[in-house]
């Protein structure tokens, strides 16, 4: 991609709107073109949040993002969802991350925090999405509730 080709995802996703509910553009956690098209085409923003050491750093260049594209190429673009992952209850590191964003984000929709799943990765590095390799894991259950919340708005 290049910089003239910015709206190219947009542009294919409006010929589909009337085939798809809902289309889902993944993106590499970074500034280039294809993060920058897909927030172009985006009407919502899903970020993921390790609890490591700098996510609260990485989320608020992601927000700064957010908000720089809002404003100069997509007015409607609005944060959606923040979801935790890799959440190991008890560390002093997970904690602060938790904390730290709640405090930092106060209006965000939190509700989602999967706990670090071994089982997980595992399936996916063998590529098999982890809710399919390890179904009866609790961070399996959490990826579901969310995908009910994404196609339907509610978790139930």
């Amino acid at each position: 991609m290049s910089p003239g080709d910015m709206f190219r995802v947009r542009e294919i996703i409006d010929q589909l709107k009337d085939d798809y509910d809902f289309v889902l553009i993944d993106t590499p956690p970074s500034e280039g073109y294809m993060t920058y098209n897909a927030l172009a085409a985006a009407d919502e923003v899903i970020i993921p949040v390790a609890t490591r050491g700098f996510s609260e750093e990485g989320l608020a260049q992601t927000v700064v993002g957010i908000d720089d594209a809002r404003r100069a190429y997509n007015k409607g673009l609005r944060l959606g969802q923040i979801i935790f992952t890799n959440v190991e209850k008890g560390t002093i590191v997970s904690s602060s991350v938790l904390e730290g964003v709640q405090q930092d984000y106060p209006d965000a929709d939190l509700s989602f925090v999967v706990p670090k799943a071994a089982s997980l990765d595992k399936g996916n590095a063998g590529g098999i999405p982890g809710v399919l390799f390890d179904p009866q894991h609790p961070a399996s259950e959490v990826y579901r509730r969310l995908a009910r919340k994404l196609a339907y708005g509610s978790v139930e």
